[in-house]
Order: C-alpha cells, then sequence, then structure tokens
C-alpha cells in the first residue's frame, strides 16, 4: 500500500484533558487510512495524555519524544508524516466538520499552492461562547507580489494552515530555539516560496483556556517575556532563512513585510517591559507609515492623534485608557461615526492571529 494523501500532524504538550476532542475531530473527518494517517507528535508531556492517546490503537501513530518546545515537535512531525499534504492540528483544539475535504478541494483548484490556510472560531471555555475570527484577510496567490498583500497577510495559527510537503520541506527544520511560534516561522517563509490559497471559511475551532501559551492573561510577565522573545526570534530566523537562500529583502514588499512583523515584536516588548513616552510615540507614527498603503487619510489622522495622546500620557495610562475605550460600544460608535470603516481598517493592520 502507497503512502496516505494526507497525514494529520497533532503536535501536543500536557493537554490530556483536550486531546481526545482533538482526534475525534481528526477521525470525524471520515477519509480512511488509505487517504490519511493521524500522527500525534507528544512533546514529552507529564500529564495523563500518553494513556489518553493509546486507547485509539493502531488507528493512529503516536510518536513521544523529550519535550523541546513547538518547533522541535513539528520538526518530529514532519520527518515521521507520510502524507504529502500535512495538515496541522493543535492538541488543545479542533477541526470543525468537513475541514479536511475543503482544504484537498483547494490543493486541487490551486496546484501550485504550497499551503492552503483558513481563519478559526474562537470557543471560550470560561463562558462557553463562540466568536468567529473577524481579522482574517483572505488572500490567494503570490503574496509579496504587492505591498497591500503582505500587510494584510496573515493573523492565524498552527490549526488553520495545511502545507504541501515538497515546499514546506525546503524551510524544515524549524529553529528549534522557536518552543512557541513557530508556526509564525512558517506562516512568514511559506509565502515566498510559492502562491497560497485562502478559504474564508471558519474550519478550525480554536480553544481559549487558561493554559494557552501565546492567549493568556497580559499580567503573566514571565509568558509575555515568552511570547515577545520567541516572535522576534521567529522573525529574525525567517530573515536570516531568506538571505541564506539569495532572497532580496531589499524590495519594497519584503521590507514592508518584515518592518510589519518587527512592529509587532515590539509591541510584544512593550507589554512585557512597558514604553517610554517618545519610544512609544515612536512606535505608533511607524505603524502609520508601514500599514498607509492600508488606512485611509481619515484614519491615519485619527491614529496621529492616538500617538499624541500616547505621548502626552505615557505607556501605562494610555493601555489603560485604551482598554476602557475598546470595552465601550458607545465611544466605539462614535469613533465608527467619525472616522468610517475605522475598525475594518485596524483589522487590515492586525498581524498577530492570537
Amino acid at each position: 500500500m502507497g503512502n496516505p494523501r494526507v497525514t494529520a500532524l497533532i503536535d501536543t504538550y500536557n493537554q490530556g484533558r483536550f486531546i481526545e476532542e482533538a482526534i475525534e475531530s481528526v477521525l470525524a473527518q471520515g477519509l480512511p487510512p488509505d487517504e490519511m494517517e493521524i500522527l500525534v507528535v507528544d512533546d514529552g508531556s507529564t500529564d495523563d495524555t500518553p494513556q489518553r492517546i493509546r486507547k485509539y490503537g493502531d488507528s493512529i501513530r503516536y510518536v513521544r519524544k523529550p519535550n523541546g518546545g513547538q518547533a522541535s515537535a513539528l520538526n518530529v512531525g514532519l520527518a515521521e508524516s507520510r502524507g504529502e499534504i500535512i495538515a496541522m492540528l493543535d492538541g488543545d483544539d479542533l477541526w470543525r466538520a468537513g475541514k479536511i475535504r475543503r482544504t484537498l478541494e483547494e490543493f486541487e483548484r490551486h496546484p501550485d499552492a504550497g499551503m492552503v490556510y483558513y481563519p478559526y472560531r474562537v470557543w471560550n471555555t470560561q463562558s462557553d461562547e463562540y466568536t468567529d475570527d473577524d481579522t482574517f484577510c483572505p488572500i490567494t496567490g503570490f503574496v509579496p507580489s504587492r505591498v497591500t498583500d503582505v500587510l494584510r497577510y496573515g493573523s492565524f495559527g498552527t490549526s488553520c494552515i495545511a502545507l504541501r510537503r515538497s515546499v514546506a520541506q525546503k524551510v524544515f527544520p524549524i529553529p528549534t530555539v522557536l518552543t512557541i511560534y513557530a508556526d509564525t516561522y512558517l506562516v512568514l517563509l511559506m509565502i515566498f516560496l510559492a502562491p497560497v490559497a485562502a478559504i474564508p471559511e471558519h474550519l478550525t475551532i480554536y480553544r481559549l483556556h487558561t493554559g494557552n501559551l501565546t492567549a493568556f492573561r497580559q499580567g503573566d510577565r514571565e509568558r509575555l517575556r515568552q511570547r515577545w522573545h520567541c516572535y522576534e526570534q521567529g522573525v529574525a530566523e525567517a530573515r536570516a532563512w531568506l538571505q541564506r537562500n539569495g532572497y532580496d529583502l531589499n524590495q519594497p514588499e519584503s521590507t514592508a513585510y518584515f518592518r510589519r512583523h518587527q512592529l509587532t515584536a515590539e509591541n510584544f516588548r512593550f507589554l512585557s517591559e512597558g514604553a517610554g513616552r517618545r519610544e512609544l510615540y515612536r512606535h505608533l507614527e511607524a505603524e502609520i507609515e508601514v500599514f498607509r498603503p492600508l488606512w485611509s487619510g481619515r484614519y491615519r489622522f485619527y491614529r496621529h492623534m492616538l500617538a499624541c495622546a500616547a505621548l502626552l500620557l505615557g505607556y501605562e495610562r494610555f493601555a489603560r485608557l485604551q482598554a476602557k475605550y475598546r470595552g465601550a460600544v458607545p465611544a466605539l460608535r462614535l469613533r465608527e461615526y467619525v472616522f468610517p470603516h475605522a475598525a475594518r481598517e485596524r483589522s487590515a493592520g492586525s498581524v498577530s492571529g492570537r
């Protein structure tokens, strides 16, 4: 028997209470074993993950490794996988019904695509509420050909991507320093290797809970620092890979693309370490310049006003005021009245998916 067409790659670490639901969501896709293998890479879990996985017997392949972080788990996953299409899933997330067939249809529709991606539905397990990601900008084609596309592309994670092995293996192994945001490294690089295809359907469910590695309470300084360092390292490693492989990063599209992600890393640093008034002001003004191709003149004026307010108030007071403002519906409605489409333009500049 030949290799299956698809590998459903589930990476997990201490997610025993969720892993069975993740596996069941893959089994529910209905593809037979000769079309899709299910590969679970356990990054050295210390909970009951092994016992929960073993009950599935031969219906899945289970690989257990010493704990090393997300990049090391995905590296093992690629090496062990046999499918030409590798569809990823974090051990605490879920695939929705029909997800894999839609993904395969898109690869067939775009035979040159190296990656197919899609937005997620967020499940807040504390409130048991579901919210569809509204920051997703579907872009199909060779993304680096237009500045506006590189500024819109992004805002999705591991469970929202499927890779064509023949393309993805060029950027593996992922640097193991990326204990989180290994998926960001892939998302950053895949657009340079081949066209991509977007499905504007919420095909996965991102489970929001207290143990998320990249979505958590902002007061957790240690995890904030880890997020900042790994994101910053991921951007640097992606740039280094492109430079080693002869890509010209002086093109306007590449310059805008990496400047955008450097600003995201800087924002993560501010959340962890704080920022001086002038530093924050320069950051906000730099955002205006980077996203100038997307933002209208009226919205850029609004952002200039915010930058001036930040200079006047300082980081802590500005952040507190901004948090209150974002939770005030009347204030948001007033902004939309004075600056039409501000919410849409802000989401177009969103750079982090979680």
